[in-house]
């Protein structure tokens, strides 16, 4: 017997607290059908999410890992490709996007967040989401790219259409980018993601232009609005927690393992959809074949089964969350992402210990496949650029 339930993730995404209706469907039903877009299973609870993000076999990205679909036209590599190719491309990517690879970028980002804070450290406020956060994310993904830093706003403001607004025209303008990119590379190689994809092969097979731009695509968007919005929500978690947030700016080592805790509380990129490839039963539903399914990494990063006390704030947890997915289509980009939110907040606590939210009705938020925050007003004691370095 199906269980049919209201529910639409999507919309969800754009709430201020999505977490009291992802709890009520994980408690009532975990495993739920939904008629939104065209209908759609959900899983809720940690153990069926972890179980169906292995079993590939079962569970294919091949048809989509969004609901609603992209609309693109264009398959998202890796994100929408299986093994045993996915594996492959993985391997060529993960040489560029795993730690020991992004070691170099670090000193570059810290410089680049410390420069974003001293041109709004004297004012006393600021808008952190276009200030800080975004062209944040934006040029740590040129330099793993090898783009120069004055693309930014233009490669920011492409990416964020086609996020936001599903704008076409702005994916082709980003693909159109890539493809120049890549005509550079193969004649003037440089030691950056896209020549090292020029360079490689897959099955043994040389990847194809097109297989190197949608790569490039594929990164590029995800890796942008996801961190950009994830970093405007733990800020907004550590303002409600500021005994927690003291903690880290006495003890700024932590911040590693509070970077960990808060996207576990936040889950940034709260789904991703899979098609059933066979008939399976999951719980006491049977999925047909064809059908799509919802993996709710928001609801199994709270399951009481497995996080005590799911909704605190707990820097000292050693239970691995879902924040980055799991199994083989886990984030290729974490790593990056880590990095980043680890950075800024070691230099935005350091700067500004004491800020927080001016207004929170004045936080823009939009639906989509992350949690998206566009604009997030922070209010703080202003001081001189200098301040505590």
């Amino acid at each position: 017997m199906r269980a049919d339930v209201e529910f639409d993730h999507y919309l969800l995404s754009a709430a201020a607290d999505p977490h009291p209706e992802v709890a009520r469907l994980r408690e009532q039903c975990p495993v739920a059908h939904t008629d939104a877009h065209d209908g759609y299973w959900v899983l809720s609870t940690y153990d069926n999410v972890w179980a169906a993000a292995l079993d590939t076999a079962t569970f294919s990205s091949s048809s989509g890992a969004s609901i609603p679909p992209s609309g693109l036209g264009i398959p998202l590599i890796p994100l929408e490709v299986d093994p045993p190719r996915h594996t492959g491309y993985r391997r060529v990517l993960g040489r560029y996007l795993l730690s020991k690879a992004l070691a170099r970028f670090e000193e570059p980002i810290r410089a680049h967040v410390r420069g974003a804070i001293d041109t709004f450290a004297p004012k006393g406020s600021c808008d952190i989401s276009t200030e800080l956060l975004f062209p944040m994310a934006t040029y740590a993904l040129g330099l793993v790219f090898g783009l120069p830093a004055e693309r930014g706003p233009e490669l920011e403001q492409i990416a964020t259409s086609l996020i936001r607004l599903g704008d076409t025209s702005a994916a082709m303008r980003l693909y159109t980018v890539f493809a120049e990119v890549i005509a550079d590379r193969k004649a003037n190689p440089a030691d950056d993601l896209p020549s090292g994809l020029v360079s490689s092969t897959v099955g043994g097979v040389a990847l194809t232009d097109e297989e190197i731009v949608l790569c490039c695509f594929t990164i590029f968007g995800a890796g942008l609005e996801t961190v950009a919005s994830a970093g405007a929500h733990m800020l907004a978690i550590l303002a409600e927690h500021p005994a927690d947030r003291e903690v880290l700016c006495a003890e700024p080592t932590r911040i590693p393992q509070a970077v960990e805790e808060l996207l576990r509380l936040v889950s940034p990129l709260p789904a991703m959809s899979r098609t059933a490839t066979k008939d399976v039963v999951v719980g006491d539903h049977q999925i047909s074949a064809g059908e799509r399914v919802l993996l709710m990494w928001i609801a199994a990063n709270r399951d009481p089964e497995v996080f005590a006390d799911p909704g605190r704030l707990n820097f000292d947890r050693d239970k691995a969350s879902v924040a980055f997915g799991v199994g083989p289509h886990r984030c290729i980009g974490a790593h990056l992402a880590r990095l980043e939110l680890r950075i800024m907040l070691e230099e935005l606590l350091n700067t500004m210990p004491d800020y927080r939210i001016t207004d929170p009705d004045q936080v823009v938020r939009f639906a989509g496949a992350a949690r998206g925050v566009a604009s997030m007003p922070i209010s703080f004691t202003a001081s001189s650029p200098s301040r505590g370095r």
